[in-house]
């Protein structure tokens, strides 16, 4: 056999075995596909909204947008006259990517609320600077008096570019148990591969779940930015400019604060872990902001490593929403 078969037969028999290993995991739904498709996310002076209208993907599940950009159950989603409109303010949270939009939380308060229509601004990679203008985008909504924010807590990881942080804070950014998969995360070639692949391979996203502990990788990130003084004082200076305008429009405003899946298990459960919620209802306290934290809600379920998507440090699963639905269908009076 020369070299040429060889080679041939060595490609087939590796061709078959990543073909059936990626059969196994998608059968055994070990692992979620993530990215959204390129037609989803459009620019423009300076912030990204969705597409409006459009079908796209997020997360292997497909989307619909409505002709604001936001998320709706269908193709030519009508919003009916009702006495009260609701906008919600978040990121892929609460977007629900990787869930069809009936199964999340705001699908849900959809159907449980007839009187209500439910408007989400949702967009991955949002933080608290962008609402501002979605609230004044979206102020004249007919029947427009709610606002509710779904609060993550990486929302801080976004505004710390804009910072003069500390010398402990830079160390904390440079430790060295994340700088080698930081150089990775910053090639270019390597950032197409693993663009591509997260969106197609389930078999990739297992290996990558297993060998790179993404929710204490990315717990870890941002856990350190809630002790840095600078960064808490940004956040708060954030809320404050969110909350001018919103009581500028008279609007009833509510924060939700869910937790990471790493603070979620129960060794983790703590007042040490717990840090970045008691630094945001702090915020929250001194504006008089109205909030909910359910990060204890998800740590007395029975399994919360079923409430959000496989090896996923913040995004929900069906059970996750359906957790969130429960509790602000008993918490929410509409």
């Amino acid at each position: 056999m020369n070299l040429k078969k060889i080679f041939l037969f060595n490609f087939i028999t590796l061709f078959i075995f990543f073909s059936l290993f990626e059969i196994f995991i998608r059968f055994f739904n070990l692992a979620d596909l993530t990215g959204v498709s390129k037609n989803l996310i459009v620019q423009k002076k300076g912030i990204h909204y969705n597409a409006p209208n459009i079908t796209g993907k997020a997360f292997g599940k497909t989307v619909y947008t409505d002709n604001f950009g936001f998320r709706v159950p269908e193709n030519n989603y009508t919003y009916k006259d009702k006495k009260l409109s609701i906008l919600i303010l978040g990121d892929s949270v609460s977007f629900g990517v990787g869930v069809d939009e009936e199964k999340t939380f705001v699908g849900m308060l959809r159907d449980e609320f007839n009187n209500i229509n439910l408007f989400n601004s949702s967009v991955s990679g949002y933080s608290l600077k962008e609402f501002p203008k979605i609230i004044k985008l979206n102020k004249n909504i007919e029947n427009l008096n709610e606002v509710i924010l779904f609060y993550t807590l990486n929302d801080i990881s976004f505004e710390q570019t804009l910072l003069n942080v500390d010398e402990e804070f830079q160390k904390s950014k440079t430790d060295k148990k994340l700088s080698f998969y930081d150089k990775l995360k910053k090639n270019y070639y390597l950032i197409k591969i693993n663009a591509f692949l997260r969106n197609k391979s389930a078999s990739y996203m297992w290996l990558r779940g297993n060998l790179t502990n993404p929710s204490d990788r990315h717990f870890f990130y941002t856990f350190p930015i809630y002790k840095n003084k600078n960064a808490v004082k940004n956040l708060n200076l954030q809320f404050k400019k969110l909350n001018e305008v919103l009581v500028e429009e008279n609007f009833n405003f509510t924060v939700v604060i869910l937790p990471y899946e790493f603070q979620s298990r129960k060794q983790n459960c703590n007042e040490d872990y717990l840090i970045p919620q008691n630094e945001v209802k702090k915020i929250l306290n001194n504006i008089n902001i109205n909030f909910l934290d359910y990060s204890k809600i998800f740590c007395n379920h029975y399994n919360p490593k079923k409430l959000f998507l496989k090896y996923d440090p913040v995004h929900l699963s069906e059970e996750g929403h359906n957790l969130v639905f429960l509790n602000l269908k008993k918490d929410l009076n509409f």
